[in-house]
């Protein structure tokens, strides 16, 4: 969806004095105000708190106009105080379904003191593509302005003789990549020697993902009691196991870090492990965390078939295949003081 916009308005403010700009209809949190305020001096109104001033920008004396941009909410103040001089202003709210809106780069003006009917416009060149350019003039007369070619006129508000303001937008929407805009020239009643147009371009920001566990920015290690970094630790995507193994007597849902010791994660397997009906602290009791990782050696275990055991002895020497303890096949399993390795 394209960047759009709602039902502008404008209104006047008096000089040194504070007013409240009127908000567009139907304007929502997350929707992103623009604001034109040309007045009959150099200078224009400071930026009240949420907001941020662009400009002044003015063609001389008795001439200038800034744009002011602010994210919408609830407790946005909308009162401006007015420097000595009069004001006119004009509003409108711009949205994208889904996304948030910024400005693409700062608004660029250009202004002309020729004594004609023809106003100039600055020229932003966009960022990135889905651009929307919204356009803010001023000229110090009562004079009309009629749209160029390409471009809509969607305000205009005057405050007595002297100054006057619009809103309009680009037609084209939405613009490509680096895309050098339009220097549209609109057209004045009359003409006028002090008239100032203000590209402005918007761009809208996807919201950003939530970190979840498993996501590439979360570093997860889960070695219980053990506070210290273990191989392959960093940079961990831990997969966690919401179902029960096949079932069997204590059957257990048990996370293995299969992986090199440069700290190269290389699967998360499913182990299923038998609670033996032990007390004694030998290695296949309750709460076993294994890391399988290829470059330690240990000595050979055994299993003793309640148990693993220490080598020798009538015990069954234990093996490694794919995802399992095994009695035959795969590789040879031993212990290296806290952890299973290849014997």
């Amino acid at each position: 969806m394209a960047i759009a916009q709602r039902t502008p308005t404008s209104g006047t403010l008096a000089a040194s004095a504070t007013g409240s700009i009127t908000l567009p209809a139907s304007t929502t949190t997350g929707d992103f105000l623009v604001v034109g305020i040309a007045n009959a001096g150099t200078t224009n109104a400071n930026a009240p708190t949420g907001w941020t001033k662009y400009g002044p920008y003015s063609a001389g004396t008795g001439q200038s106009v800034s744009v002011f941009t602010a994210p919408y909410s609830a407790g946005l103040t909308l009162s401006f105080t007015n420097v000595a001089s009069v004001a006119a202003w004009v509003c409108d709210a711009y949205f994208e379904a889904g996304n948030t809106l910024q400005l693409d780069g700062t608004p660029v003006a250009a202004s002309s003191t020729s004594n004609n009917a023809t106003m100039t416009t600055g020229a932003p060149v966009t960022g990135s593509a889905g651009d929307y350019e919204v356009l803010v003039y001023a000229w110090t007369s009562t004079a009309t302005q009629t749209a160029a070619s390409g471009m809509t006129v969607d305000a205009q508000q005057v405050n007595g003789t002297t100054i006057k303001v619009s809103l309009g937008h680009n037609n084209t929407s939405p613009l490509g990549a680096a895309v050098t805009c339009t220097a549209f020239a609109p057209t004045l009643s009359a003409s006028n020697t002090r008239k100032t147009g203000v590209g402005v371009l918007l761009q809208s920001v996807p919201p950003r993902a939530t970190s979840q566990i498993g996501a590439l920015d979360v570093n997860v290690d889960l070695r219980s009691a053990r506070p210290e970094t273990r191989a392959a630790g960093l940079g961990l995507n831990v997969d966690a196991l919401l179902s029960h193994p096949a079932g069997q007597v204590g059957g257990l849902g048990l996370q293995i870090d299969y992986a090199y010791p440069q700290g190269v994660q290389y699967g998360g397997l499913v182990l299923d492990v038998d609670m033996q009906p032990v007390t004694s602290r030998r290695v296949g009791t309750l709460g076993l965390m294994l890391d399988y990782v290829p470059s330690l050696v240990g000595t050979g275990i055994g299993w003793g078939g309640g148990a693993f055991q220490s080598p020798g002895g009538p015990y069954i020497e234990v093996r490694w295949t794919t995802n399992q303890f095994a009695t035959a096949g795969g590789i040879v399993v031993g212990w290296s003081g806290e952890e299973f390795v290849p014997a």
